[in-house]
């Protein structure tokens, strides 16, 4: 059976984490959900100035947004 999706409020704390470590601060993050990660799946941040996108294993947009 499938587990249940990660809280979207886990999923930015640990995007706001990646971005403090990139030396983005977290009081200016934004960030929109457009779908939903499953525990277990690899995701990736793509960081393009202050722009970012979070995107699963196979390319689908979950969230993006500015730090």
């Amino acid at each position: 059976h499938r587990q249940p999706p990660v809280a979207p409020q886990a999923l930015q704390l640990r995007v706001a984490q990646e971005l403090a470590a990139c030396g983005h601060g977290r009081a200016g993050l934004q960030i929109a959900f457009v779908a939903r990660a499953r525990p277990g799946q690899t995701l990736r941040l793509l960081l393009l100035g202050g722009a970012f996108e979070l995107i699963d294993e196979r390319g689908r947009l979950l969230a993006f947004g500015t730090a």
